[in-house]
């Protein structure tokens, strides 16, 4: 975000123009990532949340749809332009399902989700805890902050 302003009609924000696709899009086609890429990509996204977080911000809505990969292959928050609710993992079904939202939200709130390694064997026992916890039910179970989501994706 470069600027916030205010005219007499509206409230607007000024932004990087970003080209490339959303992580949604890029698995989709690619359908598999490597561990490291993964990892890679989401120590860059948490470079931009902790950036977000000095400044006072909380993104609440950090979702594969809402990153974006540049053409470099870079990975920047696009969350402000694009705002949805969902549960996605783009080419594999969502671990909660149902015939509204309500009865999406409904497990998201009761249920634990899989083991990321049940669902894609390939994704180390290490980085599954990592994951697990940062998508934990009870906020105390979190990261606290994305320097020490950072850290656990480092590894020791």
């Amino acid at each position: 975000m470069h600027d916030i302003g205010r005219s007499a009609q509206a409230v607007f924000v000024v932004m990087e123009y970003l080209e490339g696709e959303s992580l949604r899009e890029l698995l989709a086609r690619e359908h598999h990532m490597s561990a490291m890429r993964a990892v890679t990509i989401g120590t860059q996204v948490r470079s931009a949340l902790e950036a977000a977080h000095q400044c006072g911000v909380i993104h609440r809505d950090v979702t594969p749809a809402n990153i974006m990969i540049c053409h470099d292959g870079t990975a920047k928050d696009d969350g402000l332009r694009h705002r949805e609710v969902a549960c996605s993992h783009a080419d594999r079904p969502s671990p909660f399902v149902g015939s509204d939202p309500a009865a999406v939200a409904f497990p998201h709130v009761n249920q634990a989700p899989p083991a990321p390694d049940s669902v894609q064997p390939t994704v180390a026992p290490e980085l599954a805890a990592v994951i697990l916890r940062a998508i934990a039910k009870r906020p105390e179970d979190r990261y606290q902050n994305a320097f020490l989501l950072y850290q656990a994706l480092l590894g020791p």
